[in-house]
């Protein structure tokens, strides 16, 4: 927690985030405000920024920077948020004659950043990428020959042209391929029965053959 913490009551910090917080959304889960991200450029809304009236802590999970109350106002005014004379103008404005009855001078807080580092995939089966192709080979030719799914095809701008040089395809209903029939490790469901990669009926396009043809990208099919 802040200094803030030490003289306003959490429903008090809550009222004052949402006054220097732009564009706060109602309560999230626990009572935390969610707004755009005052701590980087981007502005960040739906979710990624947050503040905790309770722990007096607001974290943005798109720039994993971290401030409490007084480090918000201080960069609200466009100040450091580290300003001793900006540390004593928000108590005089929000607790006035209260300053010297807090524990803790005001220490902004700091959050090691997130280090993103790429998930590692491995090639994918050389059966997986002989059945991607065979699919995508064999629904295509189907849709060439259904008029119905070329005229739906059409509706959303896409020619007949279009389709097979793209090679798309149309699967008119569900289809369920079990893990070891596309080379991938034999895996059992709930049920004890071999878990199956599913296909849903409607448009299919050629994105497995690319998925093959970059074996270090995986097969995340098998989800």
């Amino acid at each position: 927690m802040g200094a803030a913490a030490d003289i306003l009551s959490a429903g008090q910090r809550e009222v004052i985030a949402r006054e220097i917080l732009v564009g706060a959304l109602p309560n999230l889960v626990g009572g935390k405000v969610s707004s755009h991200c005052p701590l980087h450029e981007e502005r960040t809304k739906g979710g990624a920024f947050f503040y905790d009236p309770e722990e007096d802590v607001a974290f943005c999970h798109s720039c994993s920077q971290s401030q409490d109350l007084i480090g918000l106002w201080l960069i609200s005014r466009g100040l450091d948020p580290a300003d001793p004379q900006g540390f004593r103008e928000f108590f005089e404005r929000f607790a006035p004659g209260k300053l010297g009855e807090g524990r803790r001078e005001h220490r902004p807080r700091e959050r090691a950043r997130v280090v993103w580092a790429p998930r590692v995939m491995e090639p994918c089966p050389d059966m997986w990428r002989q059945q991607a192709m065979a699919f995508v080979e064999k629904y295509a030719q189907r849709l060439q020959q259904n008029a119905e799914a070329l005229d739906r095809l059409a509706e959303w701008g896409v020619t007949q042209e279009t389709a097979k040089a793209c090679q798309i395809g149309w699967l008119h209903e569900d289809r369920y391929f079990k893990f070891s029939t596309w080379g991938l490790p034999y895996e059992e469901n709930a049920k004890g029965n071999e878990r199956c990669i599913r296909a849903p009926e409607g448009v299919c396009v050629s994105v497995l053959c690319r998925w093959a043809a970059a074996p270090h990208q995986g097969a995340d099919g098998r989800t």
